[in-house]
């Protein structure tokens, strides 16, 4: 393989990255579970008389794949998760550990359908 053989595949590998970035990006903006949990981040700091001042959703596509390249016939598949960053909740443990626990109660609730939801939401206080 000579070194325009290299760089032919050093710009293919960069196609598919800002592909995938792209693809993720759509994802979360037409899937409803990002616009619900800000709703939720809101509703309980407001709830809780916090001042809820950002909240942001990531939100972590699932896959499927082969370890050690799928020789042995397993596949690990990992669900899609979720990220809530919040900010305005005061730097108190008592504080952020009941709006934690209140945020994944409130989901669970209410997505009484969608249990893993709750189960693969990590939630990051700014």
């Amino acid at each position: 393989m000579d070194s325009q053989d290299k760089l032919i595949i050093k710009k293919l590998l960069k196609i598919a990255q800002n592909q995938q970035k792209i693809l993720g990006k759509l994802a979360q903006a037409v899937d409803p579970n990002v616009e619900y949990l800000k709703q939720v981040a809101n509703q309980v700091g407001a709830n809780l008389g916090l001042a809820i001042t950002t909240v942001e959703v990531y939100r972590n596509a699932g896959h499927s794949s082969s370890p050690g390249g799928g020789g042995d016939g397993s596949i690990i598949v990992m669900p899609t998760s979720y990220i809530v960053s919040v900010g305005g909740v005061p730097n108190k443990v008592p504080v952020r550990q009941k709006y934690s626990d209140t945020f994944r109660t409130q989901v669970s609730a209410q997505k009484a359908d969608q249990p893993d939801l709750a189960k693969n939401l990590s939630i990051m206080f700014d």
